[in-house]
């Protein structure tokens, strides 16, 4: 069978081979309609670039491979995926890299092969998982291929793998002792759904247990609640909080989704917000200093650790050997809600 080359597709797609060349190294903007009919032609050919004899001849691909692993209902609006994905397209571009974003659905195993055939052809450098939720097995499964790899917002105390991770605890610790100073005696938590508990999840509410031991604040399980981490499922539990003797006089939220569907339940109950009731977020996404009140919660330095998980990348595809776990300090962001 004779192999379909650059210039038989160049040909076909009525473009020069240069423009072809340029769409399958992105080394150049081209018009979207041109590079839509040169890849359909791409594909119709079968034509599968040379990829391995590209990273033969520079060592290197001059990529890395962003990994995204989705539970069944994740959000594509969420500000935090959206921001993360952002900061990490620039400063994978400062350091002269291109990048590969790949989406992983937990319910579609197939979803790795694309992933698989990118990694065999030597056309990626490095990865980069971004997902908090992403299994252990998937981790394994991916190191087999000698790539150097960093955790982004995931710590596996078991594995040489770099990681940076924020101080989820810290945060929660660093909320409760603001609110006990402002003479808050019956605190509430508000977390995702139990079951769709990562890491991080599991960081804020051990954090708040251990805050709200250690300064004797009295706390039963009715006072812990489960939204699904979205703004309606923050308005779905404020009811039920509000309905409890006593009623909360603070409700710390894990987000600050959930934070914002809070504040406009209780807006709607009649509920004053901090006067009855003091509602804090965490993450500090950019509409948190805009809600009514605006919203106190906990800065996660997210673009930072982008920045170094991406150079610390970039360092181990040069050479250096780094196996660093790096917890990233955070910050209390106090607003008018508290």
């Amino acid at each position: 069978m004779t192999r379909i080359t650059l210039r038989d597709v160049a040909e076909r797609a009525g473009v020069s081979y240069q423009t072809v060349s340029n769409i399958i190294n992105n080394t150049k903007s081209v018009k979207p309609e041109t590079r839509e009919r040169v890849e359909r032609v791409i594909r119709e050919m079968g034509f599968v670039p040379n990829f391995t004899a590209k990273v033969l001849r520079q060592q290197k691909s001059m990529t890395l491979g962003c990994v995204f692993y989705e539970v069944a209902d994740f959000d594509v609006e969420d500000p935090y995926r959206n921001m993360v994905q952002s900061a990490v397209s620039k400063a994978s571009k400062e350091a002269n890299y291109s990048l590969l974003t790949y989406h992983v659905f937990e319910d579609n195993p197939n979803d790795l092969e694309e992933l698989k055939v990118h990694l065999s052809q030597g056309r990626l450098d490095g990865l980069l998982f971004l997902s908090p939720s992403i299994p252990d097995t998937l981790i394994h499964e991916l190191s087999h291929w000698n790539r150097p790899i960093v955790l982004f917002d995931r710590f596996e105390a078991s594995s040489s793998l770099p990681s940076v991770m924020p101080q989820y605890g810290d945060g929660i610790r660093q909320l409760v002792h603001h609110l006990v100073q402002k003479g808050r005696k019956c605190l509430a938590f508000v977390g995702g759904r139990r079951e769709d508990y990562t890491q991080s999840g599991e960081l804020r509410l051990s954090g708040f247990l251990e805050a709200t031991r250690e300064l004797g604040v009295c706390l039963s399980s009715d006072y812990i609640c489960h939204g699904d981490w979205s703004f309606e499922g923050g308005k779905q539990v404020f009811e039920t909080l509000w309905n409890l003797n006593p009623r909360p006089d603070a409700i710390l939220s894990a987000n600050d989704r959930m934070a914002i569907g809070l504040l406009s339940a209780a807006f709607e109950m009649g509920v004053r917000v901090p006067e009855d009731v003091s509602i804090t977020g965490f993450d500090d996404i950019e509409f948190s200093r805009y809600t009514n009140p605006p919203l106190t919660t906990v800065h996660v330095p997210y673009v930072e650790m982008v920045n170094h998980a991406v150079q610390t990348l970039v360092d181990m595809i040069d050479g250096q050997d780094i196996h660093d776990h790096l917890w990233m300090p955070v910050s209390l962001r106090i607003r008018s809600s508290s």
